[in-house]
């Protein structure tokens, strides 16, 4: 079976800002050894590979597409929406309580 090339965004212009987007999640150190900061910088694999929600990766690569857009061409109604969600996830208002309690943040992934 042949594949396509990969689809990329345009956004590989010098000087041009980019953002990255991603959860915290939990790691634990099976998964932490298929990471690819365990490849490069560690230089060793080990375990598993992280956990993949592809709901989730669905969304973040939506964001980060329209982010990535020139801002005459962003879908501004739709980045409000993605913010606002962000801002109501449990992860959200976990890490703002940690912060404001001086301790670490339980990350649930939500």
């Amino acid at each position: 079976m042949k594949t396509a090339a990969p689809v990329t965004i345009p956004f590989k212009q010098e000087g041009r800002t980019v953002m990255l987007l991603g959860g915290l999640g939990s790691c634990d150190m099976t998964r932490f050894g298929g990471t690819q900061y365990a490849k490069i910088v560690l230089e060793k694999m080990w375990g598993l590979p992280p956990a993949l929600d592809m709901e989730y990766e669905k969304r973040v690569q939506a964001a980060a597409r329209e982010i990535a857009k020139p801002e005459s061409k962003q879908d501004h109604k739709r980045l409000e929406k993605m913010t606002e969600a962000c801002f109501d996830s449990e992860d959200f208002k976990e890490g703002r309580r940690a912060f404001m309690e001086k301790r670490k943040p339980a990350f649930k992934g939500r």
